[in-house]
């Protein structure tokens, strides 16, 4: 990905770089680059949040900026991302995911908890609370 992790991130989608030589008139192979990224990003940052999404859901449209918040002001150290259905459909499938909006957070590069149309920002507070005291003691 060639950039320094952060909480904050946009590489799967919404402006994702596109390896060298790639353009976006390549379906498949952008496809499977985000698979790529996403498998990347999650081997290479300790914690991990991503938002998957739908243009026509507008609760994760109410969400992405309240989970975002959460990440940056109590778990800094998370990378948060968002990935849109439009993206990359395939991959969606292949993680089970059907229902707007899904958040999925792993840590370690295994996946730890998983939140799916009704959740509250507080459960999702719960759910990083321990496993990032336990990777960054705080």
């Amino acid at each position: 990905m060639g950039e320094a992790p952060g909480p904050s991130g946009r590489t799967l989608a919404r402006g994702a770089a596109l390896p060298p030589g790639m353009s976006a008139a390549q379906p498949h192979t952008t496809r499977e680059a985000l698979r790529e990224l996403l498998e990347e990003l999650v081997q290479k940052n300790p914690g991990v949040v991503v938002l998957f999404t739908d243009a026509s859901c507008r609760v994760a449209e109410a969400v992405e900026p309240k989970l975002e918040a959460l990440l940056r002001e109590r778990f800094p150290n998370v990378r948060f991302d968002v990935v849109s259905r439009a993206d990359a459909p395939e991959l969606l499938a292949q993680l089970g995911i059907f229902s707007f909006p899904t958040a999925i957070v792993w840590f370690a590069g295994k996946e730890t908890a998983r939140f799916v149309r009704v959740f509250s920002l507080d459960e999702v507070a719960e759910a990083l609370a321990r496993p990032y005291a336990l990777l960054f003691g705080s």
